[in-house]
């Protein structure tokens, strides 16, 4: 199967589950239709050889229903640059006036709004639409990425820095170098807090993120 055709597949798919309310699944999907997809114009026959571009546009919709308005601002710009089909311009527009106005850059959107206003002038009933959604208030989500490390139970070890006094290290023969309990260990108790050596992306992202 060519390329566009599993891209187009996977972007219908991709739809379906956004109509359906399953958002993560939706933009899981967008992003192998992104992936999966030629380069614009290699593929007449499909999409008009715009598949890159309506995936994109697609993506976008999912990201601001997320909140996520500023990773749906680049995929808006991103599927305009792909030349996206023209009967998509003003609501493209629109969207970007959503998104600036949600990342608090009110300029832009204002600029935004306008060109898409222009583009709708001969619509009367899409051109209302549209500024019912410029008077609504829109807030990019905020993701706190700091992990704050929980304290350990008891007291600090004298000799670990990291360790709870609970526990201490212990050599027997046969057994080598090992950690014993000194005091009672309760469950729940926190006996070692470090910084991890490695991680990992958790499912949350892996629609906006690599890994």
């Amino acid at each position: 199967r060519q390329k566009s055709e599993i891209s187009q597949d996977k972007r219908r798919a991709a739809e379906n589950l956004f109509k359906n309310g399953e958002r993560q699944k939706s933009l899981a999907l967008y992003c192998q239709a992104i992936l999966r997809s030629p380069l614009t114009d290699k593929n007449k026959a499909i999409d008009g050889g715009k598949s890159l571009a309506l995936a994109f546009w697609g993506r976008s919709e999912v990201l601001m229903s997320m909140g996520e308005y500023n990773l749906a601002l680049f995929d808006i710009q991103t599927a305009l640059k792909e030349s996206l089909h023209n009967c998509y311009k003003p609501e493209a527009f629109g969207r970007m006036g959503i998104c600036y106005k949600a990342i608090g850059e009110l300029e832009k959107a204002k600029v935004a709004f306008g060109v898409a206003e222009k583009l709708l002038q001969n619509n009367e009933g899409k051109l209302r639409c549209l500024k019912k959604y410029m008077a609504k208030d829109y807030k990019q989500i905020q993701r706190d990425s700091r992990k704050v490390l929980p304290t350990v139970s008891g007291n600090i070890h004298q000799k670990y820095s990291n360790a709870s006094n609970k526990i201490c290290m212990k050599q027997a023969k046969g057994l080598g170098t090992f950690v014993a309990a000194q005091e009672d260990v309760k469950t729940g108790d926190v006996l070692v807090v470090e910084s991890p050596y490695a991680a990992c992306l958790t499912p949350d992202y892996f629609g906006t993120h690599c890994h």
